[in-house]
């Protein structure tokens, strides 16, 4: 058996995203046009950071353009894997039609809207019930059983979720200063490292921007340029194409969407062979 930390982030405010949300807060009077043509300015502007696990010009880019669609409710859309400019280049007319206007967010931004409290613990309270079970639990239950390994996860006892409600937004994500206030302060106590103690969060990303560029551009190059036209008829060849070659050239970062589409372009390349095999792609020579 082991202990996770699930849910110290959603019932603590240990996310980045609750600090963004709050300091959105003003945006919401600024002209979308604005707001959408400064995104455009940060996500066109080179990523001279690829060696970070999210670099600072990404962050600037997903925090204006969540802004730019939702500006009274932008915390949802810090999920997004793509924006509207880049869904622009790659749905087809068919996509369109299929999406028909509908937005896989909707329920995430209801229960943000229709949460009690401040905004902060609207965020909170939205997470723990949309973000937390139906995405970070799931991930731990699957992987814990895959392997016969019994998970427990203190933070999700109810005395302390109960005990998080009632703590002032000031001691959980202050607009200054280290997240998760409270809980460094008692680890303090605890005689916990100082360097833990006062290390920031670093999360479970990878920097995917650099392993687009080297480790993964070979297979990238093969999926995402010279065989693009494989996920049509629902995304544009051209505009896969335009995405992929302007994160080459450190023009843009698409690394989130481009991590997705990869993915997909890998399972969908998968071809069963006639013993029932599964003929992995084999990477021609860049």
């Amino acid at each position: 058996m082991v202990l996770t930390g699930d849910g110290a982030d959603e019932f603590f405010g240990g996310y980045e995203t609750y600090r963004a949300s709050r300091l959105a807060t003003p945006l919401a009077f600024v002209p979308r046009p604005l707001i959408r043509a400064a995104a455009s300015l940060a996500r066109w502007s080179a990523d001279r950071e690829g060696n970070l696990r999210v670099s600072s010009g990404e962050k600037l880019f997903r925090w204006l353009g969540g802004s730019a669609i939702a500006p009274d409710c932008p915390h949802p859309q810090w999920r997004r894997y793509a924006y509207p400019p880049q869904l622009d280049a790659l749905y087809t007319p068919a996509m369109q039609a299929a999406v028909d206007g509908t937005d896989s967010l909707e329920d995430y931004a209801h229960a943000v809207r229709n949460a009690h409290g401040c905004l902060l613990d609207r965020c909170l309270l939205a997470d723990q019930s949309y973000y937390l079970p139906g995405d970070l639990l799931v991930k731990s239950d699957a992987m814990s059983m895959a392997h016969s390994l019994e998970v427990r996860v203190p933070f999700l006892d109810r005395r302390v979720m109960e005990f998080a409600g009632r703590l002032a937004p000031n001691l959980l994500t202050p607009m200054r200063g280290p997240d998760k206030k409270i809980l460094r302060a008692v680890l303090a106590r605890r005689c916990v490292p100082p360097e833990i103690i006062k290390g920031t969060k670093r999360g479970f990303n990878v920097p995917v921007s650099r392993l687009l560029r080297t480790e993964l551009k070979c297979l990238g190059d093969q999926l995402l340029d010279r065989e693009a036209d494989a996920l049509a008829p629902y995304l544009s060849a051209d505009g896969l194409r335009r995405l992929w070659r302007e994160h080459q050239d450190a023009r843009a970062n698409h690394s989130y969407v481009l991590w997705a589409l990869l993915t997909l372009a890998t399972w969908k390349s998968g071809v069963h062979t006639k013993t029932g095999g599964l003929r992995m792609m084999q990477c021609q020579p860049c």
